[in-house]
């Protein structure tokens, strides 16, 4: 009992040492253990990490992303299909053309996560490598897409809609395109197809991306050089109509309104009074309060009278203007009595001056395609933004100094006429793709 008990604990013990060196495998070890993997379980990890991509590419509006994904899954399903006796076979086992295809598609899958693949020529890079390998490859005699142009459809374009599939082993037989039950025929060119369908099949919702499949059948050829039927090879290809509204436009801002404010001083009564035999006067004068002050000199606000005294002193002198008041009260001893001369002003000051008041503003418009949004904004203004959301969901603020708001827009703030220009941007592979 001794005895067993020592083995079952030396055998744990095993156990337990092996999945720590499991968890603790070096880089090149890991890659060993990846070479052994299954070439379809590889094959169906790329695949499923392809269409998460594709996922992430559509809700960005990153249609180069999302088309080299989709394009990187054609060649997939085609390796698939003409490897059918491999896909059970370690992938180190495969033979080194058959890896060199699966390493490309998921170097692209690499490529596309971490953003390598932003524009267009890097895009027909890939392609171009793939068709290489491709045509290098044992894909016997499988019609394989690797690149096809002209699904994107703009609102607002004209003329018809013009669909380019380049890829290997595409011509054998007739080629045709089914969208909306109706059959396109190929002209041929090469190892290329083309179609044209009419532009009015393709009408665009103001808000949402419209997407729609067209079902491309291929030819496989007969065996024995014809004695075989040629065997059809559909592939779903998708077209998409953007929404008619590229962006939603906010512009917002303080406009600086100019208010009138006032300020009535307290009633001054002011007084000089003289025992002197010669008559002597006493200077008075007002200024506003501060720089930005002026003084309303309309009587019935600002004023300066009379007020109690006798006949020997006097109230004299008196000049009211905005910037200031002055004035003079003189007095003497009156003859042949006693006391003294005095008098009395009643002073009254109304202060004016203007204040600025931030009323916040704001103005929505819808941005086209193919027509500017242009918003007037006044010259007295402060914290202008300019808020772009994008058909994608993307958010953008820009401030007076403009710039682009995103993928599809870009914004300028003309100082001269006080206009914010908002003109749609479109990618240049947005017309190619």
């Amino acid at each position: 009992m001794l005895r067993r008990s020592r083995v079952l604990t030396a055998f744990w013990a095993l156990m337990i040492s092996l999945a720590v060196g499991i968890a603790h495998v070096p880089a090149a070890n890991a890659q060993v253990v990846e070479a052994a993997v299954a070439t379809g379980l590889l094959i169906e990890q790329t695949s499923e990490k392809l269409g998460v991509l594709m996922d992430e590419a559509t809700s960005k509006g990153d249609f180069l992303m999302l088309r080299a994904a989709q394009e990187a899954i054609y060649v997939l399903d085609a390796f698939k299909k003409s490897n059918l006796d491999v896909l059970d076979v370690a992938f180190d086992k495969i033979g080194r053309e058959r890896q060199a295809v699966l390493n490309q598609v998921r170097q692209t899958a690499r490529d596309l996560e971490a953003g390598r693949v932003d524009t267009l020529a890097q895009l027909e890079a890939t392609s171009d490598q793939m068709d290489r390998l491709v045509r290098d490859a044992t894909f016997k005699k499988t019609p394989t897409i690797y690149r096809y142009r002209g699904g994107l459809v703009i609102p607002g374009e004209t003329g018809d809609v013009q669909l380019r599939v380049s890829g290997y082993k595409l011509t054998t037989g007739k080629p045709q395109l089914f969208f909306r039950g109706i059959a396109y025929p190929a002209a041929k060119d090469a190892n290329s197809l083309s179609f044209t369908l009419p532009r009015r099949l393709f009408s665009a919702d103001s808000e949402v991306i419209h997407s729609e499949s067209a079902t491309l059948v291929l030819f496989e050829k007969g065996f024995l050089w014809g004695l075989w039927p040629d065997t059809e090879v559909r592939h779903d290809l998708t077209f998409m109509t953007l929404p008619t509204r590229l962006a939603k436009v906010t512009v917002e801002f303080n406009e600086l309104v100019q208010k009138p404010a006032f300020y009535d001083r307290p009633p001054e009564d002011v007084s000089f009074n003289h025992d002197g035999s010669a008559r002597k006067c006493k200077h008075f004068a007002y200024v506003p309060s501060s720089a930005n002050r002026r003084f309303d000199t309309s009587p019935e606000f600002t004023s300066v009278t009379r007020g109690n005294g006798n006949r020997d002193g006097s109230l004299g002198q008196v000049t009211i203007r905005d910037v200031g008041i002055s004035f003079e009260i003189c007095a003497r001893r009156p003859i042949g009595a006693r006391g003294n001369g005095y008098r009395h002003a009643d002073v009254r000051i109304r202060e004016v001056w203007t204040e600025t008041e931030k009323q916040p503003r704001a103005s929505s418009q819808t941005l086209t395609w193919l027509q500017d949004v242009d918003v007037k904004v006044p010259a007295a203004k402060d914290a202008l933004i300019v808020r772009v959301e994008d058909f994608t969901g993307a958010k953008r603020t820009v401030g007076e100094a403009g710039g682009n708001a995103g993928r599809y827009a870009t914004v300028t703030f003309d100082a001269q006429s006080n206009v914010v220009l908002v003109q749609p941007r479109v990618p240049a592979e947005l017309l190619s793709l």
